[in-house]
């Protein structure tokens, strides 16, 4: 909303000295030049045409920036012996698992990213250790959290309040930084 404020502002500017000169030049000379009128609104209008159509092309590229889905690939979050791993597949599969010496936590299932939020559907859920594998008895469930890819597309920043709490006492509702792997 604020570039199309801006896009206004600056066609507002565009315009102002173009009309400004144009009755400067009506107040200057005692007669009115049709030909000259004319030019002058077919100059403005090219102007603001190629400006508009400018402005339009850097809206597109915005827009179609924002609805891209950049979270493909393994991310990496370490502290304190502690490593989560979040996996995001083109197939629209996705894993969550923690890891804290020889157990791990893990999640997986499918999800659908739309404008940088996140919806990940359970399927599976459990706990491995070195000698057992206990699964979750009622798995669904449904996470949903907010996904941004830094500038530098290396790292991930994630916030919500749906992923469970990690060992080490992270909390993802304030917002957690991963790594591409």
């Amino acid at each position: 909303m604020k570039k199309l404020s801006v896009i206004l502002l600056s066609t507002l500017f565009v315009l102002a000295p173009i009309y400004s000169q144009v009755l400067d030049t009506n107040n200057d000379s005692g007669v009115e030049d049709d030909t000259d009128w004319k030019e002058q609104g077919k100059k403005a209008l090219d102007e603001t045409g190629k400006f508009f159509k400018k402005a339009g092309s850097k809206i597109k590229e915005e827009i179609n920036n924002a609805s891209e889905i950049t979270c493909y690939g393994t991310w990496v979050y370490e502290a304190k012996g502690n490593t989560s791993t979040l996996i995001c597949n083109e197939d629209g599969t996705m894993e969550f698992k923690r890891k804290i010496g020889a157990e791990t936590d893990y999640w997986t299932g499918t999800f659908t990213a739309t404008f940088k939020i996140i919806s990940f559907t359970i399927n599976q859920a459990g706990r491995k250790t070195i000698i057992s594998n206990n699964k979750s008895e009622n798995p669904n469930q449904k996470w949903k959290f907010t996904y941004a890819v830094q500038d530098d597309g290396k790292s991930l920043k994630i916030i919500s309040s749906d992923i469970p709490t990690d060992f080490d006492g992270t909390d993802y509702s304030k917002g957690v930084i991963f790594t591409k792997k």
